[in-house]
């Protein structure tokens, strides 16, 4: 599994649910990218095939002002 996997799934983990959006900030906040080869593109591409596994689901829409809607999302039971 991918480092990039193991940190999306890590922080579901351990701060709850997040949209990606929020995910790239806290990547830059604690510096995944000392460690990985993160990118705006790899985190969504990751998040893609997480969900496409199962091991992450959708579990709303989320909007704040004129920002377009953001998909939050959660770990499965997988």
């Amino acid at each position: 599994m991918s480092s990039i996997r193991l940190f999306i799934l890590g922080s579901l983990a351990e701060r709850g649910e997040m949209h990606g959006h929020g995910l790239r900030l806290l990547a830059e906040e604690e510096h995944i990218d000392e460690w990985t080869d993160i990118t705006v593109g790899a985190l969504y591409g990751a998040i893609k095939r997480l969900a496409a596994d199962g091991l992450i689901t959708e579990v709303r829409l989320e909007r704040e002002g004129n920002y377009p809607e953001r998909a939050v999302y959660g770990l499965t039971d997988a």
